[in-house]
């Protein structure tokens, strides 16, 4: 069988990314003038997908809305 493209969940599942996470949301912060945040912050902010976490590490607050 071929497979055209292979997909990943990498939200600590299969690898632990919360270094690589803690990293790009940092960079992020920095290019938008934010301060940065703490690796441990960052994992606290993990694992409800993508958009959260963004939401999270922009707002600074475990509380956003979902949607």
């Amino acid at each position: 069988m071929k497979y055209d493209i292979a997909l990943f969940d990498l939200d600590g599942t299969l690898v632990d990314s919360v270094y690589d996470l803690y990293i790009a949301i940092n960079l992020t912060l920095t290019d938008l003038a934010f301060p940065i945040v703490s690796q441990r912050l960052v994992e606290s902010w993990v694992g409800n997908g993508v958009e959260v976490l963004v939401k999270r590490a922009l707002s600074g607050d475990m509380q956003v809305s979902e949607h």
